[in-house]
């Protein structure tokens, strides 16, 4: 059965495969539970969210996914079915004719694959990671997270999918008022926990930090190690009068940082 595959760094890759076993789930008297069987599944115990359901069971079968909801008799209640292939949504307005697809590679969304079709049915990005969209026109940002937003693969593509800049854990870009966009990447570090191993382009390991990239991904200001007042991408961007911040350095020193110093014209 596909999987998805990783390198060396522990970065996604591609798809690659895996031995298919095949589950079947009984009651205690013997009877089966469900009519048909799972190529992976993950049983959740209700730690009193809702009082009158007692487990989830969610399974894939051949990258469809089925969640069923049990009651406290041990009833099936309710069920949901989530089909693989094209999921009817777009990229947005910035990537025309491009619709996204999904493959469940295991039974929870942790494990689901996204990736994009033209309107041919070609396919321009592998069904791989867990978030695509485009912030401007020409680039796609896709990533895979492990363990939160930064952290995993982070990587910026052209508007026919082909990677421009592969060595962060996590991007992002924001529009400024005056219609301008900056962008911030993010690297870990050697002695990060997180499995993924960030390299430059002569294969040494990423400092770990902030930076301001430009649309292609290259680093246009020094790294820092965080923000004080509050990482400054965030939900609902930057408002009309947000001009600096205050940049913290591994040594503990502040420096305040003008954002329109790096902002460009996509």
């Amino acid at each position: 059965m596909p999987a998805i595959a990783y390198d060396d760094d522990s970065r996604v890759s591609g798809i690659s495969e895996r031995e298919r076993v095949l589950y079947e789930f009984f009651f205690e008297d013997g009877n089966l539970i469900l009519s048909i069987p799972a190529d992976s599944y993950h049983f959740e115990r209700n730690k009193g969210i809702d009082p009158g359901t007692k487990a989830w069971l969610y399974i894939s079968l051949e990258g469809n996914q089925y969640v069923y909801e049990f009651n406290t008799d041990g009833e099936i209640v309710s069920d949901r079915f989530t089909s693989k292939g094209k999921t009817g949504e777009t990229v947005n307005d910035y990537v025309h004719g491009y619709e996204k697809v999904c493959y469940y590679y295991g039974p929870t969304d942790m494990e689901k694959g996204l990736g994009l079709l033209d309107s041919e049915g070609n396919e321009i990005i592998p069904a791989v990671y867990t978030y695509i969209h485009s912030p401007f026109e020409g680039r796609i940002v896709a990533g895979r997270s492990e363990g939160g937003l930064f952290g995993g693969t982070a990587r910026i593509l052209d508007g026919e999918g082909k990677i421009i800049c592969d060595k962060y854990h996590g991007i992002d870009f924001d529009e400024l008022p005056d219609g301008r966009f900056i962008g911030i990447a993010y690297c870990a570090g050697e002695m990060s926990q997180l499995a993924t191993v960030c390299r430059d382009e002569n294969g040494e390991i990423m400092k770990g930090g902030y930076r301001f990239i430009d649309k292609d991904g290259n680093e246009l200001s020094e790294v820092f190690a965080s923000e004080k007042d509050g990482f400054i991408i965030r939900k609902g961007g930057i408002t009309e009068g947000e001009m600096t911040i205050t940049a913290v350095y591994e040594d503990g020193s502040e420096k305040e940082i003008n954002i329109y110093d790096y902002a460009f014209e996509p």
